[in-house]
């Protein structure tokens, strides 16, 4: 099978106008502030489920507060996939940390193991 190089320069050359289009219009710069502020407001989350959890005690709507709980760790989880895929800092180190801090500590999963499965 033979593989026309005549149709891929012209998808390249494309994708690189696009590329440079929408970095020209500023799509894909760094939003530190967000980032910031969902991890503040994040950080508040847990500390309102923790509280919420030892303010309810020994009763049924624990199970409410497991699914608040599983609710923010689950965005939590997707600042952390953010990091991971360099989004967030503009240092491969920051965001390797970050994404270690965040995966490890917050949520109890192995950043070592995700990113070997991911």
């Amino acid at each position: 099978m033979t593989t026309d190089l005549s149709e891929a320069r012209p998808a390249a050359q494309d994708f690189t106008e696009l590329t440079a289009m929408v970095q020209a219009r500023g799509l894909l710069r760094r939003r530190y502030a967000h980032y910031w502020t969902r991890f503040a407001l994040l950080n508040a989350a847990l500390v309102a489920v923790a509280v919420t959890f030892f303010a309810v005690g020994d009763s049924w709507w624990q199970l409410a507060v497991a699914g608040v709980l599983a609710v923010v760790l689950g965005q939590v989880m997707f600042l952390r996939h953010d990091a991971a895929h360099r989004q967030i800092f503009r240092s491969g180190r920051w965001n390797d940390w970050a994404s270690l801090v965040i995966a490890n500590l917050y949520a109890g999963m192995s950043y070592g193991w995700w990113q070997h499965k991911h």
